[in-house]
């Protein structure tokens, strides 16, 4: 839904069950003038997406996030300033349900960190 429209995928370097993706953001994408008009931020909803697409992307299934045990908006993400991001993804399979923790950063700053669960839609 976001991918290749609100951000793109650079690179995705994959090992067992850990992948780092390069991402960057859109910052020209029409949900900043409303999020918001001359300080553009990148929504929390949006972070969380993000997670959920990489993730489609690396195990090809469509997924719903059913738990999100631990979600921490560290630092705002300003498209402008800071649209390059590194998502440090880990993730596993148990039954149907998908085991995911990700830290978001631009440069040193860590802006968004997620644990949760997500299973087959």
């Amino acid at each position: 839904m976001l991918l290749n429209d609100f951000f793109t995928i650079n690179s995705i370097e994959k090992e067992e069950g850990k992948v780092v993706a390069a991402v960057t953001i859109d910052k020209n994408h029409k949900i900043f003038d409303g999020h918001f008009p001359d300080l553009p931020v990148v929504p929390g909803v949006c972070l969380t997406q993000m997670v959920k697409e990489v993730l489609e992307e690396l195990t090809g299934d469509k997924l719903m996030l059913t738990k999100g045990s631990n979600i921490k908006f560290m630092a705002v993400v300003d498209p402008q300033k800071n649209a390059d991001l590194i998502m440090n993804l880990s993730y596993s399979k148990k039954e149907n349900v998908w085991a995911t923790s990700c830290i978001t950063n631009f440069g040193e700053t860590v802006a968004f960190k997620f644990k949760g669960e997500f299973t087959p839609n």
